[in-house]
């Protein structure tokens, strides 16, 4: 189901009267390549520094959604962002968070506006406003990762950038995600 045009608070509003558990879930995805991603460094003084580099084009797209309140998160990979992808996703977290209605917010991708995504009954669409990233938590999240496992980091296969973006999850618990996906302006609601 897709929210209607109400704004946020109305929104939430009416599905906590209607569910006995709401879920309030973020949801992005993410690009992680072979390109090299060159950040700045500490070096010793007078040391010389040096990165290598790879020009490199091959890509994999990790869908996630994270629950802010409790640092659930549910990241895959795809080889492709499309309506096919975010339509396997939903029905991954559709299963994920079962038995509690889902109000997924999310940003407004043509693979998630899209008439042929079948959303799942238990998950309700609502979408941000055009051009506001900074107000989806989880980007932060993407943020982390690409900081702490790909700059400056040379990967050299697709698999090296699974196994970098599985690592950058794994390392993460449950109250990393809550802090670093932390959303003051939705939790005065819940």
């Amino acid at each position: 189901m897709r929210s209607s045009k109400k704004n946020l608070p109305n929104v939430i509003e009416t599905l906590k009267k209607s569910h006995n558990e709401l879920e309030i879930v973020f949801q992005d995805e993410s690009r992680f390549g072979t390109l090299t991603s060159l950040c700045r460094s500490w070096k010793n003084k007078g040391s010389d520094f040096e990165i290598k580099t790879k020009m490199g084009r091959e890509n994999l797209y990790t869908f996630g959604a994270v629950v802010p309140a409790t640092g659930e998160l549910l990241a895959l990979n795809y080889e492709k962002s499309n309506t096919n992808s975010m339509q396997a996703f939903l029905e991954e977290v559709s299963k994920f968070l079962a038995g509690r209605h889902i109000l997924m917010i999310l940003d407004r991708a043509g693979w998630h506006t899209t008439g042929k995504l079948k959303v799942p009954p238990n998950i309700t669409l609502h979408f941000l406003p055009p051009t506001s990233p900074q107000l989806n938590p989880i980007e932060r999240l993407w943020r982390h990762i690409k900081t702490n496992h790909f700059h400056n980091v040379i990967h050299n296969t697709i698999e090296d950038v699974k196994n970098s973006v599985s690592n950058g999850l794994r390392a993460l618990t449950t109250t990393n995600v809550a802090s670093i996906c932390a959303c003051g302006y939705i939790e005065q609601y819940l």
